[in-house]
């Protein structure tokens, strides 16, 4: 079993793993992340003054957020990007 999907998943090291949206944001900023994709809208809104680019990815009830780009797959991700 890979490390990303075994009984105990760990992620690789340049993916690293926030327990709450604000250490997200935190790193963000220090890194000077533009592009973020997240499936949940309440983990992207605080980001609208740092990351530029916020994609909302996969199936959404309601409407999307202002700001945010919605994308169902990785393709439409890709595409957004390029």
């Amino acid at each position: 079993m890979d490390r990303a999907t075994g009984p105990n998943p760990t992620p690789p090291p340049h993916q690293p793993t926030y327990l709450n949206a604000t250490g997200k944001n935190l790193h963000c900023r220090e890194l000077g992340i533009t592009h973020f994709i997240d499936d949940r809208a309440d983990v992207l809104e605080p980001m609208a003054d740092i990351v530029p680019n916020r994609y909302l990815f996969g199936p959404q009830r309601g409407r999307i957020p202002a700001g945010m780009r919605h994308a169902m797959t990785w393709r439409e991700v890709e595409r957004a990007m390029s």
